[in-house]
């Protein structure tokens, strides 16, 4: 007699992977090892973009309330004239509508950028579109931290949040409005969604880049750096 389960096909990526995600990343990895990423990555942006447009109305006077306290500070510090206050304000908050479009859109290639470099430095055994692919899913927890971010705004007192690393949930939150550029910068990158995100990189690497543990991590903790590097960076640069 024939078991059942010995003849049942071998699961398939589609649709299901988009939650499977969240609590069985090995398994969606597992069926990508061709590194197909067309649908997670279509899903993402258009997910990502519902969010933020649902969102907006809630989380904009924050924004707002933020823009205009970084440009007050530039002018106190010099680097802003105070003659151009208002065109910096307004130049400000059209870079925070664009930035959701430009990182969901352009984000899935840059980090899978990153995590090429990173595997290729920690031979990984299969990279290529893989990296790809991986860091796709990678940014799924990011949708869920854009929801976490709205809460966290609805439920806060007004006024109290005064950067953006107080949007996320991890360190960051807890930092004041005096807390320097490159402490947001950095506490920001300790978020509990972007630390899934690495860890979801770490499994992606293992299983669908067939490497072992340590290069799997290695390749995954390496991106995270080099993000946090930028970030730092651009702290350093508008601090």
């Amino acid at each position: 007699m024939t078991d059942a389960a010995t003849d049942a096909p071998p699961a398939q990526a589609g649709p299901a992977d988009l939650l499977e995600i969240f609590y069985a990343p090995s398994a969606v990895f597992s069926r990508r090892k061709d590194g197909k990423f067309g649908l997670p990555y279509v899903a993402l942006v258009v997910i990502g973009l519902v969010l933020f447009f649902a969102t907006k109305n809630l989380v904009q006077p924050v924004i707002d309330s933020m823009v205009s306290a970084s440009v007050q500070k530039g002018i106190a510090s010099g680097k802003i004239p105070a003659a151009n206050a208002d065109a910096a304000i307004k130049v400000s908050k059209t870079a925070v509508m664009v930035i959701p479009f430009v990182f969901f859109i352009v984000g899935p290639f840059l980090v899978g950028l990153f995590l090429w470099i990173m595997g290729k430095i920690a031979k990984v055994p299969a990279v290529g579109t893989v990296a790809l692919m991986v860091a796709t899913f990678s940014m799924f927890p990011r949708l869920l931290g854009n929801v976490a971010g709205a809460i966290l705004v609805a439920v806060a007192p007004e006024d109290s949040i005064t950067n953006q690393a107080q949007l996320s949930i991890g360190p960051g939150h807890f930092l004041g409005a005096n807390a320097s550029p490159i402490l947001v910068g950095l506490a920001a990158r300790f978020d509990l969604f972007i630390i899934w995100g690495v860890v979801l990189m770490a499994i992606g690497m293992r299983v669908a880049g067939r490497a072992s543990k340590g290069a799997a991590w290695t390749a995954a903790i390496g991106t995270w750096g080099i993000i946090t590097l930028i970030s730092i960076a651009g702290a350093l640069r508008n601090g």
